[in-house]
């Protein structure tokens, strides 16, 4: 889930009587501004947007000039950034998963 929706996550699992990351661990994806500023701090994951943004420009830009050439695929590197919203794992094999309104589900 991108950071946006981790910060509605997190309001929805206190408004649930729970805790992050005591009851259950939340990670955004996006590292927005916000994620450090957020209580707790969310723990996400930074993809390079610029980076990106240039790769895509410079396939749109060859695929226009060459409109044969085949879509080409490049994989970039994303980093975590671990902040306070992220717990220790589970033991092996246990899985909670909060629905609204339905309380936990093991």
């Amino acid at each position: 889930m991108n950071d946006r929706t981790a910060f509605g996550a997190m309001a929805e699992i206190a408004d649930q009587g729970k805790a992050v990351p005591d009851d259950i661990s939340i990670v955004g994806f996006d590292d927005i501004p916000q994620a450090a500023l957020a209580h707790p701090a969310l723990t996400t994951v930074r993809q390079p947007t610029h980076e990106l943004g240039q790769l895509a420009a410079t396939f749109l830009l060859e695929r226009i000039a060459h409109p044969g050439t085949p879509h080409q695929k490049r994989i970039l590197p994303c980093h975590i950034i671990v902040r306070q919203s992220s717990g220790p794992p589970l033991p092996s094999g246990v899985l909670h998963v909060l629905i609204p309104d339905r309380g936990p589900v093991s």
